[in-house]
């Protein structure tokens, strides 16, 4: 199976305007794309109830189906929709959810990832997508820069600079994210995972 839960850490540090920090143990799902349907088992449903599920509606659109939202989406930022591509997201439990963000990895032909399209949610309700590009700085470790676009918290300001750092492997994933204010590091963010 080429999907995978990685388990492990978040951790959150706000600097500006009170230093705050905190912790805990999280999971993340891998869902390789080309093998989606395979997903669907005794616990683990779209568009249906279930211990695990998601519903197509949470990620990337309206459309009828998941696939259809991401195909959309790919249109829409000009990625050829033959890439290989992985969903990292943490699925509803018991129809619950909560899921700040979710990813989209777009991988080239040598199975590097080469670009993020990053969902991120807010506190009220509102949705953005960061089309970020990504730069392999070393072995399985790539950066990436975009301007922030939407209130997240009521600490920060709605526009910044948010600076990405991804490393993936068949074993191992962090995604971490630091918000900048006029070159001040206000936030630094990551889930590191096995």
């Amino acid at each position: 199976m080429s999907h995978k839960f990685f388990d492990g850490i978040i951790y959150h540090k706000r600097f500006l305007p009170v230093e705050h920090s905190f912790k805990y143990k999280f999971f993340m799902l891998d869902i390789d794309l080309d093998n989606i349907k395979t997903l669907k088992n005794g616990l683990f449903s779209i568009n249906r109830f279930n211990l695990f599920s998601f519903l197509s509606k949470d990620h990337f659109g309206k459309k009828e189906t998941f696939l259809e939202n991401v195909e959309y989406l790919l249109k829409a930022h000009n990625i050829d929709k033959s890439s290989k591509i992985h969903f990292i997201t943490l699925p509803r439990i018991m129809n619950f959810v909560f899921n700040p963000i979710s990813l989209l990895i777009i991988k080239n032909k040598d199975n590097r990832p080469t670009k993020l399209l990053a969902e991120v949610h807010n506190y009220n309700g509102g949705r953005v997508i960061y089309d970020v590009d990504l730069e392999e700085i070393k072995a399985n470790k790539y950066k990436g820069k975009i301007k922030k676009d939407m209130y997240v918290s009521p600490f920060f300001n709605r526009v910044g600079d948010y600076e990405f750092t991804f490393k993936y492997t068949k074993d191992a994933m962090l995604i971490k994210i630091d918000l900048f204010e006029n070159k001040n590091r206000m936030l630094s963010a990551y889930f590191n995972g096995n």
